[in-house]
């Protein structure tokens, strides 16, 4: 016995180390002599999971909870494979199955609260999440997705509330900060929306995302010295990115820079950028 536990641990090492196909081949020698032993029974519904192969993984969870309808691992996976083929009623049945038998699961409450997330039952979802929070505080991914389910549902000071946490915890969470910054600009917070997306810009230069909406914010609230200095920092990072110079002139030409403005129309231009044509047509 004590050579099959070694040989399962063994499998599971393979695992970890991302072997599936290594760890499967042994699991199945272990299990076709010793079918009982529950442990690789476990380990090896989790290779098949890592290796996406959802068809057996949805017969053998099926079997086990068919024997033993208390088995909240096998429910689990069944769950999370239902979840991943876009059945996701029948993941949130397995999933309250779960939480009937164990209302301390914090993986059942999240992956219920994710799945209700996809489902578009944003509020359940909350609901689901708040509760994995209260059984484990430190769960970033729970705070992100409620974050996310409050963006849904238009409540965006709760939205930026949760992202601020996520950011307390890692400061170095692009997502965060660019879903944070889309939430200040909703509440009309501008100063701290373009905060959010300099710092977005910082850690990767060249995110249009943040950038697009920087300067949307800066034309808007006709901060033009803002949005010159997104342009160029732009430019240095992709010098052939022809909105960059377009935005960057427009901001000169309000703050009526002409000459400068027309340098940048004309750059734009000659990376072919349409609407400076017509700018250069129209102003100048």
């Amino acid at each position: 016995m004590d050579s099959i536990e070694a040989l399962v641990e063994y499998a599971d090492n393979l695992f970890d180390a991302e072997k599936y196909k290594d760890a499967l081949e042994l699991l199945d020698k272990v299990l076709m002599d010793y079918p009982s032993n529950y442990e690789g029974q476990d380990i090896r519904i989790k290779v098949l999971h890592a290796l996406g192969y959802k068809d057996q993984i949805l017969l053998e969870t099926t079997e086990r909870i068919n024997r033993n309808p208390g088995d909240t691992y096998a429910l689990f996976y069944r769950a999370l494979t239902y979840r991943s083929s876009s059945n996701l009623q029948l993941a949130i049945q397995d999933l309250n199955r779960i939480i009937k038998l164990d209302k301390t699961s914090c993986n059942a409450y999240y992956l219920k609260g994710e799945t209700n997330f996809y489902a578009e039952n944003y509020e359940q979802a909350i609901e689901d999440l708040t509760r994995a929070l209260e059984l484990d505080s430190s769960d970033v991914e729970a705070v992100k997705m409620r974050a996310f389910c409050y963006a849904k549902l238009e409540e965006p000071e709760k939205a930026v509330k949760d992202f601020s946490i996520i950011i307390e915890i890692n400061p170095n969470d692009i997502d965060a900060y660019l879903n944070r910054g889309i939430g200040y600009n909703i509440l009309g917070q501008f100063e701290h929306a373009l905060r959010d997306y300099h710092m977005v810009f910082m850690m990767e230069p060249d995110n249009l995302i943040a950038f697009e909406r920087a300067i949307e914010i800066c034309n808007d609230i006709k901060d033009y010295e803002t949005m010159i200095k997104f342009s160029t920092e732009m430019i240095d990072e992709r010098p052939n990115y022809s909105d960059a110079y377009l935005y960057r002139g427009i901001a000169h030409n309000n703050m009526n820079n002409v000459d400068l403005a027309m340098r940048d129309f004309k750059k734009a231009k000659e990376l072919g950028n349409e609407d400076s044509k017509k700018l250069i047509r129209e102003r100048f």
